[in-house]
């Protein structure tokens, strides 16, 4: 399938740290809507808060450079909320790798 014929995949970035359990039912909300418009959602905190723990650094480190290495396979990043530190470096990352970036308020 060429790329232009594909589904185009969206990394969706929004905020985890704090109120952990709403911000994932969030990233839930977030992907759905994604999926209702027809593209494919990749929300790595989703994924990778089922095995590895945001509030230890080490875990955290790693979950960001797994979900950078899936930013690269994105065709945009979609940002949901306010950014937090870590969207922040998502979407300078998606910027320098000139993925398109789209903010919505929620």
């Amino acid at each position: 399938m060429s790329k232009k014929s594909r589904i185009k995949v969206i990394y969706v970035a929004s905020p985890l740290r704090g109120d952990i359990e709403n911000n994932l039912l969030r990233a839930k909300k977030y992907s759905r809507k994604v999926t209702k418009i027809g593209f494919i959602p990749i929300t790595p905190h989703l994924y990778f808060s089922t095995f590895l723990d945001d509030r230890k650094n080490k875990e955290r480190e790693v979950g960001m450079k797994m979900g950078i290495e899936l930013l690269s396979l994105c065709d945009e990043l979609w940002a949901f909320g306010k950014p937090s530190i870590g969207m922040e470096a998502e979407i300078k990352v998606a910027i320098k790798m000139k993925i398109p970036v789209r903010f919505f308020k929620k």
